[in-house]
């Protein structure tokens, strides 16, 4: 088989997409899914097997990051999660100009078949989001947790106060009506690329 809990690269589309997988406490790559879904049929109480989670690196980290490296730094976020015995697949990319991570975890526990607890996930998600970012000294996302004292040996993670989050979001929502507006533009010069009703 590919290798469980080993980080392997795919030769088909010369490494670029996925650039790298690692598959953790499923018996194979190709019975993964299957060992998901077969998890969650255990417990009727669940919508879905499998959460799904995105992380993605800025520009300057996607120069000096490895895929091991990215691996590793979900690998931490999931074990603060609480996640780190579930059975997981997580595939690195590097086609588009930000590395970015997609993880498919099993949303009950394979030993205990009881579903995971999604109660703030956002929440606690963030705080381990950040604390991976200190420990690693990675460049500190916004959002519900914040990294204070930045580049000083007091720097910690803490909440977000309601102006910091205020602002994130509206950052978020003009990065929002930006992609909009060229996706509205790409459109029209699709339709008619001289303009000319312009």
């Amino acid at each position: 088989d590919l290798g469980i809990n080993v980080v392997w690269s795919p030769d088909s589309g010369g490494g670029t997409r996925p650039s790298s997988i690692l598959v953790q406490n499923c018996a194979s790559f190709s019975t993964a899914s299957l060992e998901i879904d077969a998890d969650g049929a255990r417990n009727a109480g669940i919508r879905s097997s499998a959460m799904h989670f995105v992380w993605s690196w800025n520009e300057r980290e996607t120069g000096f990051l490895t895929d091991e490296q990215a691996h590793r730094n979900v690998g931490e976020v999931l074990g603060k999660l609480g996640l780190s015995h579930h059975r997981s697949v997580v595939v690195v990319h590097r086609d588009t100009d930000n590395l970015h991570v997609h993880c498919a975890v099993g949303a009950v526990d394979p030993g205990t078949g009881l579903a995971y607890d999604r109660t703030g996930l956002h929440r606690r998600m963030a705080w381990a989001e950040r604390e991976v970012e200190l420990a690693n000294g990675l460049d500190h996302d916004r959002g519900l947790a914040v990294v204070q004292d930045a580049g000083r040996e007091t720097a910690h993670v803490r909440w977000a106060d309601p102006h910091e989050l205020a602002a994130v979001r509206a950052e978020r929502r003009e990065e929002r009506l930006v992609r909009q507006e060229r996706r509205s533009f790409e459109g029209y010069r699709e339709r008619d690329g001289t303009f000319e009703r312009y």
